[in-house]
């Protein structure tokens, strides 16, 4: 039994191998080509936001300001999911994510006044920040509301503004407006080199994606067949004296060669099967916008910033919290630790 399968094996095995070698050649040059394609990502020239949009609002400022049920009245706005009060140009501002809108709306904490465009404007400040491109002219500004070939799922941050300077180079910056961060730089060397890794890697130019899953395994399973074989035939033959041809050097060479790569092929093959096969891909499709997160009734947020317990430099933030109205406090260098407040 066991000298017939080693004939079957020895049979097959370089047939299997020569199915799976340009399949594995494209993933191997695709692993190769990462750190390259690492390298070209363009860097940012700051790693946090401007200190100017991070400053709290003084203490004498929020004294006077009214509740933001108040200013919202008469505004047609019902539903506040989150609101953060900021500065800009020297004015208290609220910054308000409204359910399924994509544009995050400004309010004058002080007279109402609702500041239209200021979400654009604030993008392009946080683009320019980011990208240290300061002077540069603006090609275009978009609003991003799902993911695309332009920008990519594994980003994962939605809404986002898509900001791109004049120039060769095509250099974009995708930033979100709250928490005031930049999700990714983009130009057109690193998106096309991108382009050519996906293509290697995930085989994108099979459109219909349960063929190119298809084909995926077809080829994983013989790379798999073709490593075991081959640790199969070495072990076959291991028992036997070297004569005649299999003495040769090239031949003793292939066998030891053969035993390193095959094992590496093994994990590698297995790993990628699982990968594939245990990959929730559904995910991809389910954008993380519009959010299906709470939100909190604009009438019921009746409590005015001067009734909060805070300190001189400490930020407000208004969070939805098991459908209630939770105020955080925190310093700006302390941005995700503060103490909080529960109430309208």
């Amino acid at each position: 039994m066991l000298p017939m399968l080693s004939r079957l094996v020895l049979r097959y095995h370089r047939l299997i191998g020569l199915v799976a070698v340009l399949p594995v050649l494209l993933w191997g040059l695709s692993g190769l080509s990462h750190p390259i394609l690492t390298r070209l990502q363009p860097q940012p020239a700051a790693m946090t936001p401007p200190p100017s949009l991070l400053a709290a609002v003084p203490v004498a400022l929020r004294a006077g300001l009214p509740s933001l049920s108040a200013l919202l009245e008469g505004q047609g706005v019902t539903q506040v999911e989150s609101a953060r009060l900021m500065q800009w140009k020297g004015r208290p501002v609220w910054q308000l994510t409204l359910p399924a809108v994509a544009e995050r709306r400004y309010v004058d904490a002080q007279s109402g006044a609702v500041l239209d465009g200021l979400d654009r404007e604030l993008a392009v400040m946080l683009a320019r920040h980011y990208t240290g491109e300061a002077t540069r002219e603006i090609a275009s500004v978009t609003l991003v509301s799902e993911f695309s070939d332009d920008y990519l799922y594994v980003n994962r941050l939605l809404p986002v503004w898509r900001v791109e300077f004049a120039g060769g180079d095509r250099l974009r910056a995708f930033v979100e407006t709250s928490p005031l961060r930049l999700a990714t730089l983009d130009n057109t060397l690193k998106s096309r080199f991108g382009m050519v890794f996906r293509n290697l890697h995930s085989w994108m130019f099979i459109g219909n994606e349960a063929l190119r899953d298809a084909l995926m395994t077809v080829f994983l399973l013989a790379a798999f067949g073709s490593a075991l074989g081959g640790l199969w035939l070495y072990g076959h033959f291991l028992r036997r004296a070297a004569v005649g041809e299999r003495a040769r050097p090239a031949r003793r060479w292939h066998r030891r060669i053969g035993v390193v790569a095959a094992v590496g092929a093994l994990m590698f093959s297995g790993s990628a099967m699982l990968h594939l096969w245990l990959l929730d891909k559904s995910r991809h499709e389910a954008a993380p916008w519009p959010r299906r997160g709470e939100a909190l009734p604009a009438a019921a947020l009746t409590l005015a910033p001067a009734q909060l317990p805070m300190a001189e430099g400490e930020s407000l933030q208004l969070l939805a919290v098991d459908g209630a109205p939770v105020w955080r406090l925190s310093p700006p260098a302390r941005a995700m630790v503060g103490k909080t407040a529960h109430g309208g």
